[in-house]
């Protein structure tokens, strides 16, 4: 698995067999916080990217129970991204970001 949101993300959408196990990506608006949640061998489960820094860290306790804007990507609109980027040979490393320009 992939540390970080970004490279996770970029994987899926490069290959359409791991996108067709998510089952949504879950991304907070309020805190630099993400999850793939995703369909396993034992049923779901989800990879969690958290930004670490100290003062993202040092906060994070300081609101229990507090409500987050959360966005919420439904597994199929990333099933047919990946599909749509592979059959159009839009393709990328997915290895490497893609250039800056």
């Amino acid at each position: 698995g992939e540390r970080a949101f970004g490279p996770a993300l970029r994987t899926l959408l490069a290959n359409p067999k791991k996108a067709a196990k998510v089952e949504r990506i879950e991304i907070t608006r309020d805190w630099p916080e993400a999850a793939i949640v995703y369909r396993a061998r034992k049923g779901v489960a989800e990879s969690r990217f958290l930004d670490s820094s100290a003062r993202f860290a040092a906060n994070r306790g300081a609101l229990p129970g507090a409500v987050q804007n959360l966005c919420v990507i439904g597994g199929e609109l990333i099933q047919q991204l990946a599909q749509a980027l592979n059959e159009s040979k839009v393709l990328w490393d997915a290895t490497k970001a893609p250039a800056q320009k």
